[in-house]
């Protein structure tokens, strides 16, 4: 009887069935599940085979045997790697890249020599200290070796990601917290602009804003600019006018132009 399967009630025996000991059992049905393909014979029937060591190897192609990367924290830094997996079980070392952070938050890596280095910036990119007839092409003559370019390259491809995110996330912040300050320091710049070119100016920067949350944040900070500087009431008000034209060449399609309250 199956675990938590409730056999329905009998009614009492009838006279003339068997004794229960000579009733023939029931015969058991089979699994329904097949057993499972072990891994080994999996990897077998997708071309990989085994090699004297015991070790199974697998074709260049198979993803088993695709590099990947490694990825360690450090005391200063990060140490970085690929793996090539070509051999299942292998436990050959990995070659190994470790960076050091500096100061202006930019990562450097230095041969064994200490003579050569690949930095990666703190916006992301990635050099060397290439010059004349030093280069990372291997058709030059390489500081770094081109094989230990390429590993460096795919092992902190997701490193470098991140870092430029971080860096455009925090040049963003400080545009936008900039951003009241600059529109006083470019209309200071030009005491030749009339009143209508000073409106005009603020309607651009705020008609050229993303249409998103950071372009939303800084839209907020030009209309906050303009009810200080060019108050509704006052002979610096933008006028009806000027708002319906400048609403009538937007770019912008999530809002319209109109600073004052309704």
């Amino acid at each position: 009887m199956d675990i938590g399967r409730i056999p329905p009630v009998q009614s009492a025996v009838p006279e003339n069935d068997p004794p229960e000991a000579s009733r023939t059992p029931e015969p058991q049905a089979a699994p329904s599940n097949p057993p499972q393909t072990s891994r080994r014979d999996q990897l077998f029937s997708e071309g990989c085979w085994e090699v004297p060591n015991g070790s199974i190897q697998c074709p260049s192609w198979h993803p088993v045997s695709q590099p990947y990367p490694i990825y360690q924290e450090t005391a200063d830094g990060f140490a970085v790697g690929m793996h090539d997996p070509s051999v299942i079980s292998s436990s050959a070392p990995e070659r190994m890249y470790e960076f050091h952070h500096q100061g202006d938050g930019s990562y450097i890596y230095r041969d064994p020599d200490g003579v050569n280095w690949v930095i990666i910036h703190a916006d992301g990119r990635m050099d060397d200290n290439s010059r004349d007839g030093c280069g990372i092409l291997p058709f030059q003559n390489p500081c770094i070796p081109h094989y230990i370019w390429s590993e460096i390259e795919q092992a902190t491809r997701e490193v470098r990601r991140q870092m430029a995110e971080r860096y455009d996330n925090s040049i963003t912040r400080e545009a936008l917290d900039n951003l009241f300050q600059d529109l006083s320091d470019s209309i200071g710049r030009h005491p030749e602009w009339s009143l209508v070119q000073q409106h005009d100016f603020l309607f651009r920067r705020w008609d050229e804003c993303r249409e998103d949350s950071v372009g939303n944040e800084a839209r907020t900070i030009i209309l906050q600019y303009i009810l200080e500087h060019y108050p509704q009431g006052s002979p610096l008000e933008f006028t009806v006018k000027e708002l319906r034209g400048f609403n009538e060449r937007r770019q912008t399609e999530s809002q319209l132009f109109y600073p004052y309250p309704a």
